[in-house]
């Protein structure tokens, strides 16, 4: 079970804002690993479906490489005016070998980035995006008092470096939410009778956010939520 969107439903939001953006030149630098290539083939497969006349160039590295030189050269030889970068970690030496390159082109990113080597962006983050919504959607955004309460106290906890992501309690709070609420549907630890309270939870909201699970479907976001 998750609390995140399915890749699914990131891949839609991400290829309607990149039609939606007039990109038409896409490059996608991977890392190979296999749940990193789904949503790269997903974004490939799906940017070629809805924008026309797009053109996609695709390149692998070395999942953590430190030199990406070479991938970076072919990507802006390419003429890529959106890099989607669907690696899952090493973002740093990324940064770093398209900042050599003197290169700045618009880029889309896990949200993983914004953690992981975002401070190696530089220059790059003025054009930097995350097919996410899980993060504030703007500085100006509210929360309820029961979300800023959970913010507070995380940010207690974690020396005050992350003060307004969503994306905290949609991975940290919510799980604990769903696990206490199907042990007391049953009033049991049995993890079958857990599988099947939270495969019976439909359009209920935790923390705001509203699941809908099912036996067929692991991934509770829906509706407004789900992309």
């Amino acid at each position: 079970f998750s609390p995140n969107p399915s890749l699914q439903q990131t891949g839609v939001a991400a290829i309607a804002w990149i039609k939606k953006k007039g990109f038409k030149n896409v490059g996608i630098l991977n890392d190979g690993i296999p749940y990193d290539t789904v949503f790269a083939n997903q974004i490939g497969a799906g940017v070629k479906k809805a924008v026309k006349n797009a053109k996609v160039t695709t390149v692998n590295i070395t999942p953590n490489s430190v030199d990406n030189s070479a991938a970076i050269t072919k990507l802006k030889g390419s003429g890529t005016q959106l890099l989607v970068v669907t690696a899952g970690e090493g973002y740093g030496p990324i940064w770093q070998a398209i900042l050599s390159a003197n290169w700045s082109p618009t880029i889309l990113s896990s949200a993983g980035a914004w953690y992981d080597g975002f401070d190696a962006m530089g220059s790059l983050t003025a054009k930097a995006y995350a097919p996410y919504v899980d993060c504030a959607e703007s500085p100006s955004q509210t929360f309820t008092s029961e979300q800023q309460d959970l913010f507070a106290k995380y940010s207690a906890v974690t020396g005050g470096t992350s003060v307004n992501y969503l994306t905290y309690i949609a991975s940290d709070s919510v799980p604990v939410e769903i696990m206490a609420a199907a042990i007391e549907k049953y009033h049991s630890t049995d993890p079958s009778a857990i599988k099947k309270a939270i495969e019976g939870i439909h359009h209920q909201s935790f923390i705001g956010i509203q699941y809908n699970f099912s036996p067929t479907n692991h991934f509770g976001l829906t509706g407004q939520f789900g992309p």
